[in-house]
């Protein structure tokens, strides 16, 4: 019995982040390496920011955006994030009503609507609001007006390569 929970331990230990809870979607980073956007973030996961850099990541659980500024050390915890080094995070919610974020899906999030209709995001919203509502169209099925919101993201960012992907109909 000893051997089996020994092997168990080991197993688990070297699965860890293979098996890692997402805790949010990366939905805008500008001026430095990290994460891709429209990548899952994972619980204990740590990111760290340039100066100059900005990241954001809307959390499946509240549908809040938190927008980091570097320099900046970021552990992502299952509620909110937590600032290591550096100045707290800006916390947004979205404009966009009707839609709510669960870890999983598609690619690389799954949208659900709460009621009959979603709005969409109001104008001048954030790049990061507009690629989370491109990602909603994208799993309610209305594939034609994703793609546009993908073309338009893309042209904003053509150092987004899953972006340019998206626009590409890939």
């Amino acid at each position: 019995m000893s051997r089996i929970l020994a092997a168990l331990a080991l197993f688990a230990a070297s699965a860890g982040p293979a098996y890692a809870q997402a805790v949010g979607l990366v939905t805008d980073l500008v001026g430095g390496a990290g994460p891709a956007i429209l990548s899952e973030v994972v619980v204990e996961k740590e990111i760290h920011l340039a100066k100059g850099a900005k990241l954001t990541v809307l959390y499946y659980s509240s549908g809040h955006e938190f927008i980091f500024e570097g320099p900046a050390l970021i552990r992502f915890r299952p509620q909110e994030p937590l600032v290591i080094e550096g100045a707290a995070p800006k916390r947004r919610t979205l404009t966009a009503k009707g839609v709510t974020v669960r870890a999983g899906g598609v690619a690389p999030a799954a949208f659900v609507m709460r009621g009959p209709k979603a709005t969409p995001p109001a104008q001048g919203a954030p790049l990061s609001e507009r690629v989370a509502y491109a990602v909603w169209l994208e799993q309610s099925g209305q594939k034609q007006e994703a793609m546009r919101h993908w073309k338009a993201l893309s042209a904003e960012r053509p150092g987004a390569e899953r972006l340019q992907a998206l626009a590409a109909g890939k």
